[in-house]
């Protein structure tokens, strides 16, 4: 991974994660300020709502109707990656 450099006092890897929602956020440890956005280690886990934490197929397993109701709303307007609607259009195909 590349290094993680703060903009504001040029620390470099030296930051603490803070996850909101959908974010995974680098922190500097000096001056608390925001970072960057740093990429969850699997895309295929959702990281919101009430199976937060759980991979698609985990939630596949437990609740195919929200598997299902993912998928409707990938199409109006919940931004999900594509990894994640081409692993949910996968299960629904099984």
């Amino acid at each position: 991974m590349k290094d993680i450099i703060c903009k504001k006092c040029a620390t470099i890897n030296e930051y603490y994660i803070v996850e909101k929602s959908v974010h995974k956020m680098a922190m500097c440890n000096h001056c608390k300020q925001w970072i960057t956005n740093i990429p969850y280690d699997d895309p295929l886990k959702l990281h919101f709502g009430k199976y937060s934490g759980k991979t698609l197929s985990e939630i596949y397993n437990d609740d195919i109707g929200y598997i299902r109701w993912l998928y409707e709303m990938s199409q109006k307007d919940m931004k999900l990656k594509k990894v994640q609607v081409d692993e949910i259009v996968r299960l629904l195909s099984t």
